[in-house]
């Protein structure tokens, strides 16, 4: 991807961007700050944590309709086995009771 022509081309645009050179400049210079970069390393922790957290109970929510499912698919496998037996057990006494 990094040799791609295509790609070279579209980040020495971005590079070349006058606030993307504005912004550079003002985070080099508040990186000199040491005040500034621990808030700076605080706030990407907490964002950090608040992301994990939001992933995780995504992560819950998917394994729980996952079971949710195979729970509903089994539900539908009993009903069918119920179902069929049911059929074959009405077939059985009819085809057994016209002989």
């Amino acid at each position: 991807m990094m040799a791609d022509p295509a790609f070279q081309e579209r980040m020495k645009q971005y590079t070349e961007n006058d606030a993307f050179k504005a912004s550079m400049a003002k985070t080099q210079e508040m990186l000199k700050d040491e005040n500034k970069v621990k808030e700076l390393e605080e706030t990407m922790k907490m964002r950090v944590e608040e992301g994990t957290k939001e992933l995780e109970a995504l992560r819950k929510e998917v394994a729980e309709a996952e079971e949710g499912e195979k729970q509903r698919a089994e539900e539908l496998k009993v009903s069918y086995y119920i179902r069929c037996c049911f059929y074959q057990a009405i077939l059985h006494v009819s085809t057994s009771h016209s002989t």
